[in-house]
């Protein structure tokens, strides 16, 4: 059995039964380790990856027949939810009212400038409890690692919320993982293969707050430069749907169909550096959402999606702000 004790970074969108409530949750740990182990260890073979997982994490299988987890997790700790504004910082102004990153990027669990929930606040901390068997110890902190710093954990983590430190811990870099699983086909769901892609801030920062906030104005740019305003031929395929309204695909009237609802393929994280400091990281995870729809009967479609994804890789790797590692 691991101990790992850990501390917030971002803060931590996580709740219970009472979801008015901030709360560890020793399940959302799971299911974000379940989803980082999948990306680093699924492989080509779905149906085999499937049975590989369940039999770790358990599951029932395809015949019904239930698997126990072999991988026991627990999370414990006693925060202090806050709904406190993250940043009294102002970085720009959404219809005559000036919003931190913060609000963009939480959307859906942050209003204008204040959280419209509880958060678990910056340097809560915690220890997870992790019992599994010894051959499967290292995949467990590869995948942990990746989770901490470039996954997170709760609400809008794919967007920075709810990383956090490993203390005093020998698991790897989440760099160092990435690095080490970035290679193979493009698969069906979120996984790292050859095409993945990891940019970390150039300048490394105080606190993971300001370390977080740069990188996500970095990532705002980028999204909105790769279209023109109110134009979204490209952005529709970074994440679907942009708002409330159903978004369709720029064709003739009679050809116009719905794009499907789909995660985008990039995470933003922060990692603390071996000098105390901060990087922002930026990964790139493409899969190939479009071959379970019908879409994919159309093959621009899946062209369009990896153009736009070009797009806005190209203006990463040519921002002074940004290295790619």
């Amino acid at each position: 059995m691991s101990i790992y004790k850990c501390k917030v970074l971002t803060p931590m969108f996580m709740a219970g039964a009472d979801q008015t409530k901030a709360e560890l949750r020793s399940a959302s740990f799971k299911g974000a380790l379940r989803f980082w182990w999948r990306a680093l260890y699924g492989g080509k073979d779905v149906r085999g990856m499937r049975k590989q997982e369940r039999e770790l994490f358990g599951g029932v299988g395809e015949n019904g027949e239930a698997r126990r987890s072999k991988v026991l997790l627990r999370v414990v700790g006693k925060p202090n939810g806050s709904k406190a504004p993250i940043s009294t910082k102002k970085d720009f102004q959404v219809n005559g009212h000036e919003v931190s990153i913060f609000s963009y990027l939480g959307y859906g669990s942050m209003g204008s400038n204040n959280a419209l929930q509880e958060y678990i606040p910056q340097s809560t901390a915690f220890e997870l409890t992790v019992d599994c068997p010894e051959e499967f110890k290292e995949q467990i902190e590869n995948s942990l690692a990746v989770m901490a710093s470039i996954g997170g954990v709760g609400a809008r983590s794919r967007n920075g919320f709810g990383t956090f430190e490993v203390l005093e811990s020998s698991i790897p870099s989440a760099e160092a993982v990435f690095q080490r699983f970035a290679s193979g086909e493009i698969n069906s769901y979120t996984s790292l293969s050859d095409k993945s892609r990891l940019f970390k801030t150039t300048d490394s920062f105080e606190s993971p707050l300001e370390a977080f906030r740069t990188i996500g104005l970095l990532y705002r740019k980028a999204r909105l430069d790769i279209d023109d305003p109110k134009i979204y031929d490209n952005r529709k395929f970074i994440g679907a749907p942009l708002n409330q309204d159903k978004l369709i695909i720029s064709k003739p009237r009679s050809e116009k169909k719905e794009l499907n609802r789909h995660s985008k393929p990039f995470f933003i994280g922060v990692e603390k550096t071996d000098s105390e400091t901060y990087n922002g990281y930026l990964a790139y995870l493409p899969y190939r959402f479009l071959e379970k729809h019908d879409e994919a009967k159309d093959p621009n479609l899946q062209r369009n999606y990896f153009h736009a994804m070009e797009l806005m890789n190209s203006i990463f790797s040519q921002s002074s702000a940004l290295t790619e590692v």
